[in-house]
């Protein structure tokens, strides 16, 4: 696999990893503020994502290729409405 191929693909599970990160955090307020329909929506969003950077972390893997994660980064923790 190319070098520039595997840096997309480990630049898109980061993508991943970062939106389910944001959606928990999304669903934890959420939750907290007595919104639990929409709290367990964004819980499976998350868990959908997470399923995508595993994919994409399997392909890698499956043809050699390394993987580099990097960080997740940090996201907001309260939010003003829904």
């Amino acid at each position: 696999m190319e070098q520039c191929i595997a840096n997309a693909l480990n630049r898109q599970i980061i993508v991943e990893l970062d939106a389910a990160h944001l959606y928990l955090h999304m669903a934890s307020w959420l939750e907290g503020n007595d919104l639990r329909g929409f709290g367990g929506w964004l819980r499976r969003q998350a868990h959908e994502e997470v399923g995508h950077a595993i994919i994409l972390f399997n392909f890698l893997k499956d043809r050699g290729a390394e993987t580099s994660l990097g960080n997740v980064r940090r996201q907001h923790s309260s939010f003003s409405s829904v």
